[in-house]
């Protein structure tokens, strides 16, 4: 029941996502798992919809960095350039 409202919510949602995208590194969390699958990456704001609509995560986030290759299984195959300033008040 839960899991198929959150298809019917990410099927429709507004997506709040940064312009830059596709050089940020996502991560999920999924229904039936206490751990997360990450370094994952999507070229647009429809290929993400198409891939939570279909696998609806509980929970969904993407990284303040920015890499040449968000989707790399190492930290330092991804290739940094950078980071948002971001404040946690």
């Amino acid at each position: 029941m839960l899991k198929s409202l959150f298809t019917g919510y990410y099927s429709k949602a507004e997506l709040r996502l940064p312009d830059d995208m596709e050089f940020r590194e996502f991560a999920l969390q999924p229904f039936d798992s206490q751990s997360y699958v990450r370094h994952l990456s999507f070229r647009s704001p429809e290929e993400l919809r198409r891939y939570i609509s279909q696998k609806p995560p509980l929970h969904l986030y993407y990284s303040s960095a920015v890499y040449l290759q968000p989707s790399a299984p190492s930290m330092d195959e991804k290739g940094w350039r950078g980071s948002d300033l971001l404040f946690d008040i």
